[in-house]
């Protein structure tokens, strides 16, 4: 049983595209994200880096983009954990949060804090965003 916190530092990079983009206003959108997950320590099976690929939903929430959805990790041994997300883009509390729903770390918790870098077009709606360098932890179950 893994009972240590294991951390992925400075290591998730992600690029999320919006369609249609968000308007300030609000609405909804189908959200599109891929990318990388890197320099983990301490994950079993020796898993160290990820490609990550996922889709959602994204709605305008009170302080950013509020968005939810799957997604899986596919470790470069071959190994794949799908898991379930929460990502805002609160500019004072950005956060990621996900729950392993199988593959080798089934049942763990991720959690990860932004910056999100927004991308707008000319009429200011968001049509996605990025994250480079943030730092992942899993929680083991």
């Amino acid at each position: 049983m893994r009972t240590a916190v294991e951390l992925c530092p400075f290591g998730l990079s992600l690029n999320v595209t919006l369609d249609p983009p968000l308007k300030p206003t609000g609405g909804q959108s189908e959200a599109h994200g891929t990318g990388t997950l890197a320099n983990c320590v301490g994950l079993p099976l020796g898993l160290k880096n990820a490609v990550i690929v996922g889709d959602g939903r994204a709605t305008v929430g009170p302080t950013g983009q509020e968005l939810t959805g799957t997604a899986a990790f596919v470790w470069s041994n071959g190994a794949v954990d799908h898991f379930t997300f929460t990502v805002s883009t609160d500019p004072v509390n950005p956060k990621f949060s996900a729950v392993v729903t199988d593959g080798p770390l089934a049942g763990d918790t991720a959690t990860g804090i932004g910056p999100f870098v927004p991308a707008t077009d000319a009429s200011g709606s968001v049509t996605g965003f990025t994250v480079t360098g943030a730092t992942v932890t899993f929680l083991p179950v």
